[in-house]
């Protein structure tokens, strides 16, 4: 069914006026079949909103007074809508809601990053939706060793335990992920994405094709490459060797 005939309800939660407005503006320019049936200024208000009109597509700020975007969702057992979050660049709420395979736009954004994202929005209506949101909440609480990131694999979305990733390859547009337990996962994702969610836990790119796990790396060889426990190796690139092996100054030296 063609999506652009249907009437896509939203609701927009937002505590600043002038951002609800801009949205709602863009919205009825570019998107005609969206119609935002409410705007609220807080949790509370989107919660009962939600209850009211039961949306597809909900917009949701990050920060907010009274109740906060993450705290509204956690009041909501089984949320049968999409989300696009809005933020002003609250860093640690965006890296759990990229590891969670979620849609957000950094205030203020441009037209061209809306309509990224409802394109997004369109393809993925109702795609394991409670589930990516569940796992957005378990790594908002949860210590850096115990997040989970969300892989959009053929055979739907895989939730894996960062710590278990042992490194990551590209493959064309895609990523394979391998695992600590000697499985993987193919996600259609590119290595770029995978480095700038994980660069920040313990992962380091060696190569344009590998992005490794600092936990599993063993040594470094004399011939630039790393090997990982099980005695797997990856080569290290030459323009990234001397960086890597600063990164790596605790390694031992094989």
């Amino acid at each position: 069914m063609n999506m652009r005939l249907q009437n896509i309800k939203a609701i927009i939660v937002d505590d600043e006026s002038f951002n609800r407005m801009q949205l709602k503006l863009k919205l009825a320019r570019l998107y005609p079949e969206i119609s935002v049936v409410a705007e609220c200024i807080d949790g509370m208000e989107g919660l009962r909103a939600i209850e009211l009109y039961k949306p597809d597509l909900v917009f949701l700020d990050v920060m907010m007074p009274v109740m906060d975007g993450i705290t509204m969702l956690e009041h909501i057992s089984c949320p049968d809508f999409e989300v696009i979050f809005i933020s002003v660049s609250e860093k640690f709420a965006i890296q759990a809601i990229r590891m969670s395979a979620l849609d957000y736009l950094v205030k203020p954004f441009k037209t061209e990053e809306l309509q990224s994202a409802i394109e997004r929005f369109k393809e993925k209506r109702n795609f394991d939706t409670p589930e990516r949101l569940k796992n957005l909440l378990h790594n908002v609480h949860a210590g850096n060793n115990d997040q989970k990131l969300a892989l959009n694999t053929a055979n739907g979305i895989r939730f894996i335990p960062i710590d278990e990733i042992m490194h990551c390859q590209a493959q064309g547009s895609y990523t394979c992920i391998y695992l600590s337990n000697g499985k993987t996962e193919l996600a259609s994702r590119a290595l770029h994405d995978f480095e700038e969610i994980l660069s920040e836990r313990q992962f380091i790119r060696i190569h344009k094709s590998h992005l490794v796990n600092k936990k599993f790396i063993d040594s470094i060889n004399k011939t630039g490459c790393v090997i990982l426990k099980g005695n797997k190796m990856l080569e290290i690139s030459r323009r990234k060797l001397v960086e890597v092996k600063e990164k790596l100054s605790g390694i031992k030296l094989n």
